[in-house]
């Protein structure tokens, strides 16, 4: 081989090297830049949903308001309705039925000012095994424990559970009032008044309590007033629950005279509901929980 073909051989050579070479760092360029392409691309997709998540976020929290709105809307249209049923002297049950059922469809509406919505989903006196209140000093909460719509019928009650929480470190005192009857439209002399008072105190810090004073072949009206000599102690989380066995033995009975009623509110994609119970016989007034002292009898 000559000088010339060997000056021909080395540039082909050469040639070649530099074209792979070439070639290698451009799939090399394209694959990084690929990389770089996937990554930016994730990065936007990744920003795309935290600011949608955040618009979403924004919009359903507005629109959980709304719905709180409408929910409580509803839950005080029922309570005007139960109300309302109570002043025609309608019954219990007549006045839940026109509440959930009037004309065979739940009572809803929707809300001219935000174009929220509520529903009236439940309204019974069916569930409702307990009822809790705070009570302050020298307060006091009725607890009808019987079936407004027929008080004659016996309550079939034997005892009562009270739990309780105080701030005057467990030195509160609880007074239960039970006034009893098996026959509303019987004469009641003041000799037999029907009315039992007992006391249970916070020993220990244990604040609660079980009474046997009900009678299976009664029905009651109760009174819970906090009586604490410690005029600053206020009682919380009041909790009473009735049975029908002694020592509070098996499970808690339904509370027929506690009305439980639950509302329903939306607005786009968020819902919240509301409940409530409450009474249905409007409670005494606090006045009885005081006594009248006499010289004489007195007679009402």
């Amino acid at each position: 081989m000559n000088d010339k073909s060997r000056d021909h051989l080395q540039k082909d050579l050469l040639l070649q090297f530099w074209q792979k070479k070439f070639f290698q760092e451009r799939g090399s360029i394209a694959l990084l830049s690929l990389l770089i392409m996937a990554a930016m691309a994730a990065i936007a997709v990744s920003i795309a949903f935290l600011t949608l998540g955040e618009i979403r976020s924004s919009r359903d929290s507005q629109s959980s308001l709304a719905a709180f709105y409408a929910a409580e809307s509803g839950l005080e249209r029922s309570l005007d309705l139960t109300t309302e049923g109570r002043i025609q002297k309608q019954t219990v049950v007549a006045t839940l039925t026109s509440i959930t059922n009037p004309l065979g469809g739940s009572i809803s509406e929707t809300l001219t000012q935000n174009d929220a919505r509520y529903r009236i989903s439940s309204a019974n006196n069916t569930t409702a095994t307990e009822v809790q209140f705070h009570l302050g000093q020298q307060k006091s909460q009725q607890i009808d424990l019987y079936n407004p719509d027929a008080p004659t019928t016996p309550a079939n009650l034997r005892s009562l559970k009270l739990t309780w929480e105080d701030d005057c470190a467990g030195n509160s005192w609880v007074e239960v009032t039970a006034t009893e009857w098996a026959d509303i439209w019987s004469d009641i002399t003041e000799s037999t008044a029907p009315t039992q008072k007992y006391f249970y105190a916070c020993a220990g810090g244990n604040c609660a309590a079980t009474s046997n004073i009900l009678n299976t072949t009664k029905s009651y009206q109760v009174r819970v007033k906090n009586s604490s000599v410690d005029l600053t102690c206020n009682i919380s989380n009041m909790t009473v629950r009735a049975y029908a066995a002694s020592d509070a033995g098996g499970d808690p009975v339904v509370l027929p005279g506690s009305i439980t009623l639950k509302s329903e509110g939306t607005h786009r994609r968020t819902r919240q509901i509301l409940s409530a119970t409450l009474p249905w016989q409007a409670p005494v007034s606090g006045l009885l929980d005081f006594v009248l002292f006499s010289e004489q009898g007195i007679v009402k």
